[in-house]
């Protein structure tokens, strides 16, 4: 009885720890270098439907993935070829009850200790970020980008290999771009 009790403990958790891995919670987390093994969904207060947490942009549709009824995360496991534009929009939000939307195209793999092992392209005539708190983290856009939303983000060795354009001067200040970030210009 005793023994059954400790390997129920065990099993729990393990799925527990599983769970809390997977789902990350820091404003620097990174997807994980597979798709999503559960088809776990999240609901927005904004619209009341649900949506997967995660995506993989390697099964799919990508535009799909990153349009309004796509997850918060689009992940990457590898380059892709895209030869038309992609625009990330809708109102997304990461958890239920989250105070502000968010998307996250996952150009990136990384190991267990969150650190970065691969980077991915996304080779792009445009990339349009409908999306507020969009966050591109450690790939790179090989194309166009064209931010319509506020709280744009580049971080952790992001490239973008085209120009960066902003609809607006306040949209261009509400973005944050990293030191580490490399961008040819700012337009």
């Amino acid at each position: 009885m005793k023994r059954t009790r400790n390997i129920a403990f065990i099993t729990v958790a393990v799925l527990v720890a599983v769970f809390l891995i997977g789902r990350g919670g820091d404003e620097e987390e990174a997807a994980q270098s597979t798709a999503p093994e559960s088809s776990e969904t999240a609901s927005s207060e904004a619209d009341a439907t649900s949506r997967p947490t995660q995506s993989s942009a390697m099964e799919g549709d990508l535009q799909e993935a990153l349009g309004p009824d796509g997850a918060w995360i689009v992940i990457w496991t590898g380059d892709t070829t895209r030869g038309e534009e992609v625009t990330v929009s809708g109102e997304v939000y990461e958890e239920e009850g989250a105070e502000a939307p968010r998307r996250k195209p996952a150009l990136y793999a990384q190991d267990a200790d969150r650190n970065v092992t691969d980077r991915y392209t996304l080779p792009v005539p445009r990339l349009v970020v409908e999306h507020a708190n969009t966050r591109i983290q450690a790939g790179e856009v090989a194309g166009e980008v064209f931010v319509n939303a506020e709280g744009f983000e580049l971080t952790s060795g992001a490239t973008i290999d085209g120009n960066l354009y902003f609809a607006t001067e306040a949209l261009q200040e509400s973005a944050s771009i990293s030191d580490d970030s490399t961008i040819p210009d700012r337009i």
